[in-house]
């Protein structure tokens, strides 16, 4: 019963950062993707993976920092955004640069498991 009510608590405090728009974290909108690194996420079912993965990994660890906290991974998202654009349509650039941020995301909710914000 003790999990249930942890969970409970872990999702209701995460539902802030999950209702912010997808886009202005990273996640693509395939119907508008514009880039070439968008283009090709959207054109690898791997790549879509990766992008939802660390699209909700990002929202809930967003959803757990606090302020200065949640300013930093916002700064560090911009830059990975970045990062993942010089790769324009190169997949295996763009699978490494996704695989990096998804460990940092869960490096992050790792230490809330530990830590905490509760």
């Amino acid at each position: 019963m003790r999990t249930i009510v942890l969970a409970l608590g872990v999702l209701t405090a995460a539902l802030p950062a999950l209702a912010q728009t997808p886009h202005s974290w990273g996640e693509i909108n395939c119907s508008k993707a514009k880039t070439a690194d968008e283009k090709a996420i959207c054109g690898s079912t791997d790549l879509v993976q990766r992008d939802s993965r660390m699209s909700v990994e990002y929202g809930l660890l967003r959803g757990f920092l606090a302020m200065g906290g949640r300013g930093a991974l916002m700064d560090e998202q911009k830059e990975w955004l970045g990062k993942r654009a010089v790769c324009k349509a190169d997949k295996a650039c763009l699978r490494k640069v996704y695989d990096e941020r998804i460990v940092a995301l869960e490096t992050g909710l790792d230490r809330v498991k530990t830590f905490g914000p509760f």
